[in-house]
């Protein structure tokens, strides 16, 4: 591994705390629960401790980190690009809810 690639690799580490092997980081969520629109998913979880772009930590009371089994990233993409799509057709942000 070259060095700029390694580097990429230990900031992305920072950022991500907790993420197990075989799971995909996709972001944090608002606590409170998965949102239902990826509710089906069977490998989606939430995670301890959310971190900012930064790598400092967000209040746990607030956000938490959501990981994906890569065994459902496909479907995961799936779900996002139709929201994506939804929102460029209406013009506005579907409803969250969670689950």
């Amino acid at each position: 591994m070259d060095t700029a690639a390694k580097d990429k690799s230990i900031e992305f580490k920072r950022h991500c705390r907790g993420k197990r092997k075989g799971e995909i980081f996709v972001g944090n969520t608002m606590r409170g629960g998965i949102p239902k629109h990826l509710a089906g998913l069977a490998t989606i979880r939430l995670g301890d401790q959310a971190l900012d772009i930064d790598g400092n930590e967000l209040d746990p009371d607030q956000h938490l980190p959501m990981f994906v089994g890569s065994a459902d990233a496909v479907a995961y993409d799936r779900i996002m690009m139709g929201r994506f799509r939804e929102i460029c057709r209406t013009g506005k942000m579907p409803a969250t809810a969670v689950a």
